[in-house]
């Protein structure tokens, strides 16, 4: 990791708004999805990011109902990723955002996609796993991610995603 941060303003966003939101996320994992119940907080486009900005992404904390949102952290905008910017989140995303995947991911294979994703939310992992299957530098934890949630995600084929994504992953 580069000690000054990301050169893309749009990924110091994202990184600003994980290291602000994931301890929520992962608070929402461990005392309600870990038991089984669907995930019902407004987070999918900081843990599922991708080329497109989230339609209904909050620009700012006044979006955001928790009280814990610290505006300055937050920032104001949207945010997405491009393949020319993907490096930089991988180098400088918190620790918080893999360990959100992969619990994520774990809560999936046993509970079940269906059970444990709102249907709002299946085109965002949809495209998520498409975009990421194409970065050439990507790592094998976020490899296993993707083939993890795509297995699990059952019939749900968001615009023919899943077999297009499963394919280029093991082309």
């Amino acid at each position: 990791k580069k000690s000054n941060g990301p050169s893309s303003p749009t990924i110091q966003l994202l990184v600003n708004r994980q290291k602000d939101r994931l301890p929520s996320v992962l608070r929402e994992l461990r005392d309600d999805m870990e038991r089984g119940k669907q995930k019902w907080g407004h987070w999918i486009w900081w843990v599922f990011p991708q080329n497109r900005p989230g339609k209904s992404e909050p620009r700012s904390c006044q979006g955001i109902r928790d009280p814990s949102c610290n505006s300055v952290l937050y920032g104001v905008g949207k945010t997405n990723v491009t393949r020319d910017t993907a490096a930089q989140l991988l180098a400088y995303a918190p620790a918080d955002w893999k360990t959100a995947l992969e619990q994520i991911s774990s809560l999936i294979e046993r509970y079940g996609y269906q059970k444990m994703i709102p249907s709002a939310d299946w085109g965002r992992i949809s495209y998520f796993c498409d975009f990421w299957s194409q970065i050439p530098e990507l790592p094998d934890w976020l490899r296993s991610v993707i083939v993890r949630i795509l297995y699990s995600s059952g019939y749900v084929d968001v615009d023919g995603l899943r077999t297009a994504t499963l394919n280029r992953l093991w082309s």
